[in-house]
C-alpha cells in the first residue's frame, strides 16, 4: 500500500478530483495549504487597472490544495498519471506528488485490514 500526497494549484483541484473519481478513485482527503517550492513567488501589484505594474514583491507562500490518497500498490501509477495529465501546466508552481509506503491500515468500524480497509 501507498500514501500518495499531491499538492496542486487550487485552480486544478476540481479537474483532478473529477478525473480521479471517473477512474474509480473516490476516497481522498483534501486540505487547503500554503507553501512554496524552490522558486520565489513574484506578485505584480496593479491597483490602478491601467495595466502599469506599480510594484513587484516576493510572497513567501502561495495557496495550494493538498490531496491525500491511500492506494494499493498496483493503483499508484494510474493515480499519478491522472494527476500529471490533469494538473500539469508545465510551469513553476504546478506542485508535487509524494509517494510513501504504508505498513498497515485498519478500518475501525469493521476491523478490515490493509487493501480491504482502503477499498
Amino acid at each position: 500500500m501507498k500514501q500518495i500526497i499531491i499538492t496542486i494549484r487550487p485552480s486544478k483541484y476540481y479537474e483532478v478530483k473529477e478525473a480521479l473519481s471517473e477512474a474509480g478513485f473516490n476516497s481522498m482527503s483534501i486540505k487547503d495549504v500554503f507553501g512554496r517550492g524552490k522558486e520565489p513567488v513574484t506578485i505584480e501589484a496593479n491597483a490602478t487597472g491601467s495595466g502599469n505594474v506599480l510594484a513587484n514583491y516576493v510572497h513567501p507562500m502561495v495557496s495550494k490544495k493538498m490531496i491525500e490518497i491511500y492506494a494499493r500498490d498496483e493503483d499508484c501509477d494510474r493515480i499519478t498519471d491522472i494527476v500529471l495529465e490533469t494538473a500539469s501546466t508545465e510551469t513553476h508552481g504546478d506542485g508535487r506528488i509524494f509517494i510513501l509506503p504504508v505498513e498497515s491500515v485498519i478500518r475501525m468500524r469493521t476491523g478490515e485490514k490493509d487493501d480491504n480497509a482502503i477499498m
